[in-house]
């Protein structure tokens, strides 16, 4: 391998170990590492849609424009790419079955040769993780230049029109930072939305405005999670209600001839609208091994 070879290779691996999209547009058509003290940003991306959100909607955004031989700039708030899909050793802690009907989704799936496994008739699941789609998805993106199309640790604060574009402001490891963007894709969770300054008074955001005050109060994530065989519930437990760490949790069990598994439902509130993968994570595991160790002393 040569040198420039060598680099790209680094700097991708040093990305992924650090840890639906809406499109705005007016009418007209990376990290966070040594490399941001070296190469610096230009101010106004004339020819390049800027991402926000390095999630699987901003990530696939952005393969579809490459593909396209269209420039873009991918930006993520957190130290990794991913948003909500997180594996740890092929075990995801986030998303992780897809429906075979995606047409999009699975076509993707394919052209990068990802191996996935059927769960059911109608879904399928990654056999190495989920997590696989989006590395393999930041290294086909990172070219051989990938701090000129991709920055980490870059939130977004706030966002206004500007002349043909946008004006928006982020803060990164170095500072506020200012881009101008004739075309910006916001690929980050509607519950992110109304804390970005300017955006919910953006005249494009004004036909969702209704709709985001709807699913304010319907902020819940659901886990279903499987039961060894042999688990017996105690009579009046099956369903729970508890609160932990700011997050309600409502907890249900289920069984059927297949099996048996328990039912979470996260309901976040409005100071605390998301809730980290590992943190829910952390909640699973803890309720899960206490629910199955006090039914096993009772026999």
């Amino acid at each position: 391998m040569n040198s420039r070879v060598n680099r790209r290779k680094f700097i991708i691996d040093s990305s992924l170990k650090v840890g639906g999209a809406l499109t705005l547009a007016t009418g007209l058509s990376a990290c966070a590492t040594l490399d941001d003290y070296l190469f610096e940003d230009r101010y106004e991306l004339k020819d390049q849609s800027l991402i926000i959100g390095g999630g699987l909607s901003g990530l696939s955004s952005a393969y579809f424009l490459k593909k396209k031989q269209n420039e873009y700039l991918v930006t993520e708030s957190s130290p990794s790419f991913g948003g909500r899909i997180k594996s740890y050793q092929h075990y995801d802690l986030g998303g992780s079955i897809f429906s075979k009907k995606g047409t999009h989704l699975n076509k993707m799936i394919k052209e990068l040769k990802l191996e996935t496994t059927e769960v059911d008739p109608l879904n399928s699941s990654f056999t190495y993780g989920a997590e696989q789609l989006i590395s393999t998805l930041a290294e086909r993106l990172g070219s051989l230049m990938p701090y000129r199309q991709v920055r980490l640790r870059w939130k977004l604060q706030s966002i206004k029109p500007h002349r043909n574009g946008y004006e928006c402001v982020f803060l990164q490891p170095r500072g506020i930072k200012t881009l101008l963007a004739e075309k910006v894709i916001l690929a980050i969770p509607p519950t992110q939305w109304p804390s970005i300054g300017g955006l919910m008074e953006l005249p494009e955001m004004q036909p969702v405005v209704e709709w985001m005050n709807s699913i304010a109060l319907e902020n819940v994530v659901r886990v279903n999670f499987p039961l060894p065989k042999d688990f017996r519930l105690a009579r009046n437990k099956a369903i729970q209600k508890y609160q932990e760490d700011k997050v309600s949790i409502r907890q249900v069990y289920r069984s059927s001839k297949q099996g048996s598994w328990f039912e979470f439902d996260f309901a976040m509130n409005r100071n605390e609208p998301t809730l980290k993968i590992q943190k829910l994570n952390d909640i699973l595991r803890r309720r899960t091994s206490l629910a199955t160790q006090k039914i096993k002393s009772k026999h």
